[in-house]
Protein backbone atom coordinates (compact mmCIF):
# COMPACT_ATOMS: atom_id res chain seq x y z
CA UNK A 1 0.00 0.00 0.00
CA UNK A 2 1.65 3.52 -0.89
CA UNK A 3 1.19 6.42 1.32
CA UNK A 4 -1.37 7.89 0.07
CA UNK A 5 -3.45 4.97 0.52
CA UNK A 6 -2.67 4.62 4.04
CA UNK A 7 -3.23 8.07 4.73
CA UNK A 8 -6.42 8.51 2.70
CA UNK A 9 -8.10 5.40 4.67
CA UNK A 10 -7.78 7.38 8.22
CA UNK A 11 -10.10 9.61 9.22
CA UNK A 12 -8.03 12.58 7.78
CA UNK A 13 -11.31 14.20 6.58
CA UNK A 14 -9.05 15.08 3.42
CA UNK A 15 -10.78 12.85 0.43
CA UNK A 16 -7.26 11.65 -1.89
CA UNK A 17 -9.00 14.15 -5.20
CA UNK A 18 -9.76 16.91 -2.73
CA UNK A 19 -7.89 20.12 -3.46
CA UNK A 20 -5.53 19.99 -0.74
CA UNK A 21 -3.71 16.75 -2.29
CA UNK A 22 -3.65 18.12 -5.92
CA UNK A 23 -1.84 21.29 -3.89
CA UNK A 24 0.53 18.91 -0.92
CA UNK A 25 1.41 16.32 -3.35
CA UNK A 26 3.25 18.17 -5.90
CA UNK A 27 5.15 19.57 -3.03
CA UNK A 28 6.04 16.13 -1.31
CA UNK A 29 7.46 15.10 -4.37
CA UNK A 30 9.87 18.09 -5.28
CA UNK A 31 12.53 15.90 -3.61
CA UNK A 32 12.84 12.85 -5.79
CA UNK A 33 12.21 15.14 -8.67
CA UNK A 34 14.86 17.72 -8.04
CA UNK A 35 18.08 14.49 -7.14
CA UNK A 36 16.67 12.88 -10.17
CA UNK A 37 17.38 16.09 -12.81
CA UNK A 38 20.64 16.10 -10.53
CA UNK A 39 21.41 12.23 -11.29
CA UNK A 40 20.52 12.99 -14.92
CA UNK A 41 22.73 16.12 -15.10
CA UNK A 42 25.48 14.53 -13.59
CA UNK A 43 25.54 11.14 -15.99
CA UNK A 44 25.15 13.68 -18.87
CA UNK A 45 22.58 11.51 -20.37
CA UNK A 46 21.60 14.86 -22.26
CA UNK A 47 25.38 14.70 -23.77
CA UNK A 48 24.82 11.11 -24.88
CA UNK A 49 21.62 11.57 -26.17
CA UNK A 50 22.71 14.73 -28.00
CA UNK A 51 25.60 12.77 -29.67
CA UNK A 52 24.09 9.38 -30.29
CA UNK A 53 20.33 9.98 -30.51
CA UNK A 54 17.74 7.90 -28.95
CA UNK A 55 18.98 5.19 -26.95
CA UNK A 56 17.15 2.69 -24.59
CA UNK A 57 17.97 2.62 -20.94
CA UNK A 58 19.99 -0.24 -21.47
CA UNK A 59 22.15 1.72 -23.54
CA UNK A 60 22.66 4.36 -21.48
CA UNK A 61 23.25 1.91 -18.54
CA UNK A 62 26.13 0.61 -20.24
CA UNK A 63 27.37 3.67 -21.35
CA UNK A 64 27.61 5.00 -17.59
CA UNK A 65 27.80 2.29 -15.40
CA UNK A 66 24.76 2.37 -14.11
CA UNK A 67 22.04 -0.58 -13.59
CA UNK A 68 19.56 -0.30 -16.35
CA UNK A 69 15.95 -0.31 -14.39
CA UNK A 70 16.93 1.62 -11.92
CA UNK A 71 18.09 4.13 -14.50
CA UNK A 72 14.24 3.41 -16.66
CA UNK A 73 12.64 4.50 -13.75
CA UNK A 74 14.60 7.53 -12.72
CA UNK A 75 14.16 8.80 -16.91
CA UNK A 76 10.32 7.90 -16.74
CA UNK A 77 9.80 9.88 -13.83
CA UNK A 78 11.67 13.00 -15.78
CA UNK A 79 9.45 12.25 -18.62
CA UNK A 80 6.85 12.45 -17.24
CA UNK A 81 7.32 15.90 -15.89
CA UNK A 82 8.19 17.27 -19.39
CA UNK A 83 12.17 16.12 -19.25
CA UNK A 84 13.34 14.00 -21.87
CA UNK A 85 10.93 11.84 -23.92
CA UNK A 86 10.47 8.50 -24.99
CA UNK A 87 9.67 7.16 -28.80
CA UNK A 88 7.72 4.21 -30.07
CA UNK A 89 10.53 2.04 -29.90
CA UNK A 90 10.66 2.22 -26.02
CA UNK A 91 14.16 4.72 -26.44
CA UNK A 92 14.65 8.09 -24.60
CA UNK A 93 14.95 11.11 -26.77
CA UNK A 94 15.83 14.61 -26.38
CA UNK A 95 13.76 17.42 -26.47
CA UNK A 96 13.72 21.08 -25.74
CA UNK A 97 14.26 21.22 -21.46
CA UNK A 98 16.29 18.48 -21.46
CA UNK A 99 18.99 19.82 -24.11
CA UNK A 100 19.72 22.63 -21.18
CA UNK A 101 21.25 19.99 -19.28
CA UNK A 102 24.03 20.37 -21.81
CA UNK A 103 27.22 21.78 -20.32
CA UNK A 104 27.44 23.54 -23.66
CA UNK A 105 23.80 24.33 -23.95
CA UNK A 106 23.61 28.51 -24.44
CA UNK A 107 20.98 28.28 -21.78
CA UNK A 108 22.51 25.66 -20.10
CA UNK A 109 21.44 24.78 -16.29
CA UNK A 110 23.46 22.18 -15.09
CA UNK A 111 25.26 24.22 -12.62
CA UNK A 112 22.06 26.12 -11.70
CA UNK A 113 20.78 22.45 -10.75
CA UNK A 114 24.21 21.14 -9.31
CA UNK A 115 24.04 24.02 -6.79
CA UNK A 116 20.47 23.61 -6.19
CA UNK A 117 20.31 19.65 -5.35
CA UNK A 118 23.65 19.88 -3.46
CA UNK A 119 24.52 22.93 -1.47
CA UNK A 120 20.60 24.42 -1.14
CA UNK A 121 19.18 20.87 -1.08
CA UNK A 122 21.27 20.41 2.49
CA UNK A 123 20.39 24.15 3.36
CA UNK A 124 17.35 23.89 3.27
CA UNK A 125 16.47 20.94 4.96
CA UNK A 126 17.76 22.95 8.15
CA UNK A 127 15.10 25.54 7.93
CA UNK A 128 13.09 24.09 10.98
CA UNK A 129 16.74 23.99 13.17
CA UNK A 130 17.27 27.32 12.05
CA UNK A 131 13.44 28.55 13.33
CA UNK A 132 14.01 26.83 16.71
CA UNK A 133 17.58 28.23 16.99
CA UNK A 134 17.54 31.76 15.77
CA UNK A 135 20.54 30.30 13.47
CA UNK A 136 21.02 30.47 9.84
CA UNK A 137 20.05 27.13 8.17
CA UNK A 138 23.49 27.47 5.93
CA UNK A 139 25.61 27.76 8.68
CA UNK A 140 23.85 24.56 10.87
CA UNK A 141 24.09 23.06 7.77
CA UNK A 142 27.53 23.45 6.75
CA UNK A 143 29.32 24.99 9.88
CA UNK A 144 30.41 28.04 8.08
CA UNK A 145 28.30 31.01 6.62
CA UNK A 146 27.83 30.88 2.86
CA UNK A 147 31.02 32.95 1.72
CA UNK A 148 33.76 31.56 4.16
CA UNK A 149 32.33 28.18 2.93
CA UNK A 150 33.09 28.76 -0.80
CA UNK A 151 36.73 30.78 0.23
CA UNK A 152 37.66 27.62 0.93
CA UNK A 153 37.61 25.82 -2.10
CA UNK A 154 38.58 27.27 -5.56
CA UNK A 155 36.21 24.21 -7.97
CA UNK A 156 33.22 25.70 -5.05
CA UNK A 157 33.62 29.36 -5.83
CA UNK A 158 33.80 28.86 -9.92
CA UNK A 159 30.78 26.37 -9.48
CA UNK A 160 28.89 28.76 -7.72
CA UNK A 161 29.81 31.82 -10.33
CA UNK A 162 28.80 29.73 -12.76
CA UNK A 163 25.39 28.90 -11.11
CA UNK A 164 24.92 32.67 -10.93
CA UNK A 165 25.30 32.79 -14.50
CA UNK A 166 22.50 30.55 -15.26
CA UNK A 167 20.53 32.62 -12.69
CA UNK A 168 21.27 35.81 -14.01
CA UNK A 169 20.98 35.27 -18.06
CA UNK A 170 17.62 36.42 -18.45
CA UNK A 171 18.83 40.02 -16.88
CA UNK A 172 21.95 40.29 -18.93
CA UNK A 173 19.64 39.24 -21.84
CA UNK A 174 16.75 42.19 -21.03
CA UNK A 175 19.15 44.78 -19.70
CA UNK A 176 19.51 46.83 -22.81
CA UNK A 177 15.43 47.06 -23.08
CA UNK A 178 15.09 47.98 -19.54
CA UNK A 179 16.83 51.19 -19.58
CA UNK A 180 18.98 53.61 -22.26
CA UNK A 181 22.15 53.18 -21.79
CA UNK A 182 23.12 55.43 -24.77
CA UNK A 183 22.57 58.34 -21.95
CA UNK A 184 26.01 57.43 -20.94
CA UNK A 185 28.03 57.39 -24.20
CA UNK A 186 32.29 57.87 -23.09
CA UNK A 187 31.10 57.41 -19.59
CA UNK A 188 32.82 55.58 -16.55
CA UNK A 189 30.87 52.55 -15.29
CA UNK A 190 31.63 50.63 -12.12
CA UNK A 191 30.35 47.24 -11.29
CA UNK A 192 30.52 46.66 -7.59
CA UNK A 193 30.56 43.01 -6.68
CA UNK A 194 30.20 42.18 -10.51
CA UNK A 195 31.94 38.85 -10.73
CA UNK A 196 33.54 38.28 -14.23
CA UNK A 197 31.87 41.69 -16.08
CA UNK A 198 29.31 40.25 -17.65
CA UNK A 199 26.77 42.60 -17.00
CA UNK A 200 28.82 45.30 -18.06
CA UNK A 201 29.49 43.17 -21.60
CA UNK A 202 25.59 42.89 -21.96
CA UNK A 203 25.60 47.41 -21.33
CA UNK A 204 28.89 47.76 -23.75
CA UNK A 205 26.56 46.28 -26.23
CA UNK A 206 23.74 48.82 -26.19
CA UNK A 207 26.58 51.76 -25.79
CA UNK A 208 30.16 50.55 -26.75
CA UNK A 209 32.26 53.71 -25.81
CA UNK A 210 31.67 53.50 -22.03
CA UNK A 211 34.82 52.50 -19.96
CA UNK A 212 33.90 49.34 -17.83
CA UNK A 213 35.50 49.06 -14.71
CA UNK A 214 34.44 45.86 -12.41
CA UNK A 215 35.24 45.90 -8.28
CA UNK A 216 35.53 42.74 -6.82
CA UNK A 217 37.22 40.41 -4.79
CA UNK A 218 40.67 39.09 -5.94
CA UNK A 219 39.75 35.46 -5.77
CA UNK A 220 37.24 36.35 -8.66
CA UNK A 221 39.48 38.64 -10.72
CA UNK A 222 41.92 35.69 -10.71
CA UNK A 223 39.40 33.62 -12.79
CA UNK A 224 39.95 32.41 -16.20
CA UNK A 225 36.67 34.37 -16.96
CA UNK A 226 37.48 37.83 -15.67
CA UNK A 227 40.76 37.52 -17.52
CA UNK A 228 39.49 36.41 -20.88
CA UNK A 229 36.82 39.57 -20.62
CA UNK A 230 39.56 42.01 -19.47
CA UNK A 231 41.53 41.05 -22.77
CA UNK A 232 38.24 40.78 -25.34
CA UNK A 233 35.97 43.55 -23.74
CA UNK A 234 38.23 46.13 -22.43
CA UNK A 235 37.48 45.65 -19.11
CA UNK A 236 39.36 47.02 -15.87
CA UNK A 237 39.29 45.02 -13.03
CA UNK A 238 40.07 46.70 -9.50
CA UNK A 239 40.46 44.31 -6.14
CA UNK A 240 39.22 45.30 -2.94
CA UNK A 241 36.05 45.16 -0.37
CA UNK A 242 33.25 47.06 -1.09
CA UNK A 243 32.91 47.02 3.03
CA UNK A 244 35.75 48.83 3.54
CA UNK A 245 38.13 49.41 0.57
CA UNK A 246 37.58 52.57 -1.44
CA UNK A 247 35.40 52.41 -4.45
CA UNK A 248 36.51 53.33 -8.30
CA UNK A 249 35.35 56.84 -9.57
CA UNK A 250 32.88 56.83 -11.55
CA UNK A 251 30.09 57.95 -13.56
CA UNK A 252 27.10 55.73 -12.99
CA UNK A 253 27.56 52.48 -10.46
CA UNK A 254 25.80 49.29 -10.38
CA UNK A 255 24.96 47.29 -7.62
CA UNK A 256 23.51 43.87 -9.16
CA UNK A 257 21.63 41.50 -6.71
CA UNK A 258 24.44 42.16 -3.90
CA UNK A 259 22.05 44.51 -1.28
CA UNK A 260 19.62 40.80 -1.11
CA UNK A 261 22.80 39.11 0.30
CA UNK A 262 22.96 41.67 3.41
CA UNK A 263 20.81 42.78 6.71
CA UNK A 264 20.18 46.01 6.28
CA UNK A 265 22.94 47.54 8.69
CA UNK A 266 25.86 46.23 6.76
CA UNK A 267 24.01 47.30 3.09
CA UNK A 268 24.50 51.14 5.02
CA UNK A 269 27.93 50.13 5.47
CA UNK A 270 28.05 49.17 1.42
CA UNK A 271 26.25 51.99 0.92
CA UNK A 272 27.85 54.40 2.87
CA UNK A 273 31.06 53.50 1.43
CA UNK A 274 29.99 53.90 -1.52
CA UNK A 275 28.74 57.43 -1.22
CA UNK A 276 32.18 58.23 0.63
CA UNK A 277 33.88 57.21 -2.17
CA UNK A 278 32.24 59.32 -5.19
CA UNK A 279 34.29 61.85 -6.64
CA UNK A 280 33.67 65.11 -8.77
CA UNK A 281 30.26 67.00 -9.39
CA UNK A 282 27.07 64.21 -7.98
CA UNK A 283 24.82 65.54 -9.60
CA UNK A 284 25.59 63.91 -12.99
CA UNK A 285 26.22 60.68 -10.85
CA UNK A 286 24.13 57.39 -10.83
CA UNK A 287 23.43 54.37 -9.09
CA UNK A 288 21.32 51.14 -10.70
CA UNK A 289 20.49 48.86 -7.99
CA UNK A 290 18.76 45.72 -9.52
CA UNK A 291 17.24 43.08 -7.61
CA UNK A 292 14.03 41.17 -7.27
CA UNK A 293 10.98 43.51 -6.52
CA UNK A 294 9.82 41.67 -3.59
CA UNK A 295 5.89 40.71 -3.69
CA UNK A 296 4.50 38.73 -0.65
CA UNK A 297 1.36 37.45 -2.39
CA UNK A 298 3.94 35.95 -5.25
CA UNK A 299 4.89 32.99 -5.49
CA UNK A 300 8.32 33.10 -6.93
CA UNK A 301 8.92 35.92 -4.30
CA UNK A 302 8.38 34.18 -1.11
CA UNK A 303 10.59 31.23 -2.88
CA UNK A 304 13.41 33.51 -3.17
CA UNK A 305 13.10 35.28 -0.47
CA UNK A 306 13.13 31.75 1.91
CA UNK A 307 15.72 30.74 0.35
CA UNK A 308 17.81 34.22 0.65
CA UNK A 309 16.60 32.89 4.59
CA UNK A 310 18.07 29.69 4.67
CA UNK A 311 21.91 30.70 2.88
CA UNK A 312 22.58 34.02 4.57
CA UNK A 313 22.40 35.56 8.13
CA UNK A 314 20.11 38.69 7.84
CA UNK A 315 19.92 37.74 3.99
CA UNK A 316 16.15 38.73 2.45
CA UNK A 317 14.62 40.03 -0.72
CA UNK A 318 12.98 43.91 -0.50
CA UNK A 319 9.92 45.71 -1.53
CA UNK A 320 10.69 48.86 -3.69
CA UNK A 321 9.59 51.44 -0.98
CA UNK A 322 11.97 49.29 1.30
CA UNK A 323 14.92 49.55 -1.30
CA UNK A 324 13.78 53.62 -1.48
CA UNK A 325 14.11 53.66 2.23
CA UNK A 326 17.33 52.19 2.32
CA UNK A 327 18.85 53.79 0.00
CA UNK A 328 17.46 57.25 1.52
CA UNK A 329 18.82 56.83 4.72
CA UNK A 330 22.23 56.41 2.80
CA UNK A 331 22.46 59.42 0.61
CA UNK A 332 20.44 58.46 -2.55
CA UNK A 333 17.33 60.09 -4.04
CA UNK A 334 15.31 57.48 -5.91
CA UNK A 335 14.94 58.41 -9.50
CA UNK A 336 12.54 55.89 -11.15
CA UNK A 337 12.33 52.00 -11.53
CA UNK A 338 12.79 49.96 -14.68
CA UNK A 339 10.87 46.74 -15.00
CA UNK A 340 12.70 43.65 -16.67
CA UNK A 341 10.31 42.19 -18.65
CA UNK A 342 8.27 38.82 -17.73
CA UNK A 343 10.11 38.84 -14.18
CA UNK A 344 9.80 40.06 -10.79
CA UNK A 345 13.40 42.37 -11.05
CA UNK A 346 13.68 45.45 -11.32
CA UNK A 347 16.33 47.88 -12.24
CA UNK A 348 15.91 50.79 -8.97
CA UNK A 349 18.02 54.18 -10.44
CA UNK A 350 19.24 56.28 -7.92
CA UNK A 351 21.19 59.48 -7.95
CA UNK A 352 22.91 60.85 -4.87
CA UNK A 353 21.31 63.49 -2.28
CA UNK A 354 22.54 67.02 -2.46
Amino acid sequence: MCIRDRVSTQSTGVQPNSKMDSIVRPILNSPQLIQSLYAASKLELAELLHKKGPQTSTELAQQVSVEPDSLTRILDLLVNHGIFGRNDKDQFIQNEASETLRKDHPDTLYYFIDYSATVIYKSVSHIYDGLISRKCPFELAYGDPLFSYFSKSKEATLNFHKFLSNLQRHLLQTISHVYDWTKWKNSVGVDIGGGPGELLIAIKQAEPSIKPIVFEAPEVIQSASSKENSQKHGISFVAGDFFKDEIPDGDFYLIKLILHDWSDNQCSVILGNLRRSMKGDLKNKALFVIELEYDRNDRQSTNQDVHMYSVLEGARERTEQQYKDLLKLNGFEHVATHKFPNSNNALFEFKPSQ
